[in-house]
């Protein structure tokens, strides 16, 4: 956290407790946000989907036929016929279901199945609305062995009827199909091997089975998902169904239209609209920027409350990684301008000792040749002077005196900015930086001049 370097820096005039205070509150802190952020993570990594449940309109062009699987154990069955009925109850009666039924292969473990097919959009169910639209489909059968039948069960004799999503029928998709499904895909096909919508239509019985659609949106797990900026989906269509019987009606069976059938079923759409549930992830990396910034803002605002705010550090990383780079190359080169800082050095020193002892031989020349003064020429000059100076001094001290406290005052307030206001330790590395790369004067060792004192922007 960006406050944690400030906090283990000791201010002037503060105690020694009350820095290591700081300093271990403000790592307890960073230790406290990290363990938070390494939690949203792991949530992350580890989401479990909600599911959003919503309803959506069965289109005005009709929902198109579900496959329709009828199968009997112990004998073969054929359809007498089947009728289409319309949203004004309109009959039209197709005998033998022809174009419509798809006998399928032989019975296998001694059970024969076919399927209705309404080959994608020649049957289009509906509740209201379009009058080209079906309301129902009505499916008369016959069992053509009816005691072998018996014999396999102990139930009355029946043909068991599921309704496949075009999408998931075994009808429509290749055993290399069912291998490559989804996973979400696979539990909805496992559930339908499994029966879990299966109906029946009973010897002598009058079946009316409505089915209801149902959509599962399965999330694709990809990176916008993961960031959460775009969900994209599998659409899983399912059939639900539910089932009424009746006796059938001996007194009118009306066998030469419907043909010598033995039981009959229809089948219905229940609604007007279907559910859809669609996967949603909790966790996101979106909502972990939120949550993890809400948590540093609230850490922040506790630390400034307990500590009060930190130096403003106006310059970030982009200044500070030039310095940093700087820094290491020039670590590199150190110790060699040491050595070569070292060689002027004692270059510097055997000059200077030859111009000392040059300067003392010219100034004895200079005094040799040069008159003393007389009694009467320093007597004048004394008088001259002595006037302008008493009338001086008083002044001269004073404002010596206000420029000594005008300095010291304004040192304070530099100090005071320095170390609790503003953090201008790049202005401190770009100033030396500069130094180093520009070519310095190097002054007498013997006879250093004050370093003028640099002022917070490093200007003199």
């Amino acid at each position: 956290m960006h406050f944690i370097f400030e906090a283990l820096h000791r201010r002037p005039l503060e105690s020694k407790s009350l820095a290591r205070a700081r300093g271990f509150t403000a790592v307890l802190m960073s230790c406290c946000f990290l363990a938070y952020f390494g939690y949203l993570l792991y949530q992350i990594y580890a989401d479990q989907t909600l599911l959003l449940i919503s309803t959506s309109n069965i289109p005005d062009t009709g929902y198109t036929s579900p496959d329709i699987e009828m199968c009997v154990v112990g004998s073969d069955f054929a359809i007498t016929s089947c009728a289409l009925i319309d949203m004004a109850y309109n009959e039209t009666v197709v005998p033998g279901c022809a174009g419509f039924i798809n006998p399928g292969s032989s019975a296998v473990y001694g059970e024969w199945c076919k399927v209705f097919q309404a080959n994608d959009s020649r049957v289009m169910f509906g509740t209201e609305g379009n009058m080209n639209l079906v309301r129902r489909v009505d499916i008369y059968w016959s069992i053509n062995n009816v005691t072998a039948v018996s014999a396999s069960s102990l139930a009355m004799p029946n043909v068991a009827i599921t309704t496949y999503a075009q999408e998931f029928s075994p009808w429509r998709i290749s055993p290399f199909d069912i291998q490559q499904l989804l996973p979400e895909q696979k539990g909805t096909w496992n559930s339908l091997q499994l029966q879990k919508y299966v109906s029946t239509s009973s010897l002598n019985d009058t079946t009316m089975i409505y089915f209801e659609p149902s959509r599962y949106r399965a999330l694709k797990r990809n990176a916008l998902s993961v960031i959460g900026l775009n969900n994209t989906f599998y659409d899983i269509d399912s059939i639900q169904t539910n089932q009424y019987a009746w006796e059938l009606n001996h007194l009118s069976p009306d066998f030469e239209k419907y043909g010598n059938y033995q039981g009959q079923f229809g089948l219905a759409l229940k609604t007007s609209n279907f559910q859809v549930q669609t996967e949603q992830r909790q966790h996101t990396v979106l909502s972990l920027l939120a949550l993890g910034g809400g948590a540093y803002g609230a850490m922040t605002a506790l630390y400034i409350l307990l500590f009060g705010t930190p130096r403003l550090t106006p310059f970030g990383v982009s200044h500070n990684l030039s310095m940093w780079f700087y820094r290491g190359r020039s670590k590199l080169s150190r110790s060699k301008n040491h050595q070569q800082q070292q060689q002027q050095e004692n270059y510097y020193d055997t000059h200077h000792i030859t111009n000392e002892k040059t300067i003392a031989i010219d100034e004895e020349d200079l005094l040799s040749s040069t008159r003393p003064p007389s009694d009467s020429d320093v007597y004048e000059l004394m008088y001259q002077d002595s006037k302008p100076l008493q009338q001086s001094s008083s002044s001269s001290l004073e404002r010596t005196e206000t420029n000594r406290q005008l300095e010291s005052r304004v040192e304070e307030l530099e100090m005071i900015l320095r170390e609790y206001f503003l953090n201008v330790e790049y202005l401190d590395a770009l100033r030396l930086r500069r130094q180093e790369a520009l070519p310095v004067y190097q002054q007498n060792p013997s006879n250093p001049t004050p370093t003028p004192r640099k002022s917070i922007t490093g200007k003199d």
